[in-house]
């Protein structure tokens, strides 16, 4: 007779034990994660097996635009300087003189936005014999930048200057009340320079030109300057002349820009 199997003994045994369970499923089916581990490695070799986009070949190419123009304004820095033996002879004088200015230059431009005052000193003055310094006085000096935004009136402002005693005219520019929007304007003409070069260069080659893909403006050959300046300065060493005022021909002003631009070739 066969005798009874203990239950300890069909539960060691069973397939339905956790050994037993893990047993059966290693051999007869796979884990959850074997499965997504292929389904990964799948998609990793289709991947590989796409080739890569092509980089489609481009042209660059450069434009530039000018703007020539007369100017139509003149900036001017205005020196008042006195040496005196007591430094307050010496600042009276300045101010005194720099008052008379300021009234003058007030008839001609915006207090607010035309006149400035640049520089303003008070020192020990000196001369050189060769050998050593010898003082002379104290000097008191003051600058006032003004802008003559009509400059047609040069000639008449600069001769009501020559009644007062400043001690010279200096930093003579000239610019343009419209810079701004030359510059913009310039802008659009180096564009249109640079697209027809590249359309002449891609019917030369016999290829079509495809879509703009980089652009960029940079200042031209001379800077991205707005006024000129003569490099000129009228000395009257604190002596008023009165008389007729100066007569200028400034030359005329360029405005200049230049455009990077970078093309696709379509074929």
């Amino acid at each position: 007779m066969h005798q009874p199997i203990a239950p300890h003994c069909l539960l060691h045994s069973s397939p339905f034990t956790k050994t037993g369970y893990l047993k059966r499923k290693n051999v007869g089916q796979r884990p959850p994660y074997f499965t997504t581990c292929l389904f990964f490695a799948a998609l990793v070799f289709l991947a590989c097996c796409n080739p890569a986009e092509t980089k489609k070949e481009t042209i660059k190419v450069a434009g530039e635009g000018k703007i020539r123009v007369k100017p139509n304004l003149v900036i001017l820095t205005l020196n008042v300087s006195f040496t005196q033996p007591r430094m307050v002879d010496a600042v009276r004088m300045t101010q005194g003189t720099v008052d008379s200015v300021v009234s003058i230059l007030e008839h001609y431009g915006s207090k607010e936005n035309d006149i400035k005052t640049s520089s303003i000193s008070a020192n020990k003055d000196y001369n050189y014999d060769g050998r050593r310094p010898v003082f002379t006085g104290y000097q008191a000096s003051q600058s006032i930048d003004f802008v003559l935004n009509d400059i047609e009136k040069f000639t008449e402002l600069t001769g009501k200057l020559l009644e007062t005693k400043i001690n010279s005219i200096s930093g003579i520019q000239f610019g343009h009340s419209k810079s701004d929007s030359l510059f913009r304007e310039a802008d659009l003409l180096a564009y249109d320079d640079a697209l027809k070069s590249a359309n002449k260069l891609c019917s030369r080659a016999n290829v079509q030109l495809g879509k703009l893909v980089y652009m960029s403006n940079t200042v031209g050959t001379n800077g991205d300057e707005e006024t000129f300046s003569s490099g000129e300065q009228i000395n009257t060493y604190s002596k008023a002349y009165g008389g007729r005022g100066f007569k200028i021909s400034p030359e005329v002003l360029e405005f200049k820009r230049k455009v990077i631009s970078e093309y696709e070739i379509a074929n």
